[in-house]
């Protein structure tokens, strides 16, 4: 199931690339590589966009754990409508 992030937090697709291209450019000028890449492109984008991504993430989050809550209750409410009962898995 797909959850887009909410509109009020989103960036345009184009301005995304053209920071990743930057981000990916700035981390191979600095010789960053394996394990020390990702938290450099990352810590980058971060710079370059002035924190809106990762406000952007966390409405992504928050979004995620709404929908993944909503959908958690219709379930259960299914599940006792057909007179099932969860199975028990913790032990």
């Amino acid at each position: 199931m797909a959850n887009p992030i909410p509109v009020e937090y989103s960036l345009e697709k184009t301005y995304m690339d053209g920071i990743i291209a930057q981000a990916l450019h700035d981390a191979s000028e600095s010789g960053s590589s394996g394990s020390d890449n990702t938290p450099f492109v990352l810590k980058r984008i971060r710079e370059l966009t002035g924190c809106s991504t990762v406000t952007a993430n966390s409405a992504l989050v928050e979004a995620n754990v709404l929908r993944g809550t909503r959908l958690a209750v219709e379930i259960a409410d299914l599940e006792c409508q057909e007179g099932q009962m969860p199975r028990n898995h913790g032990g």
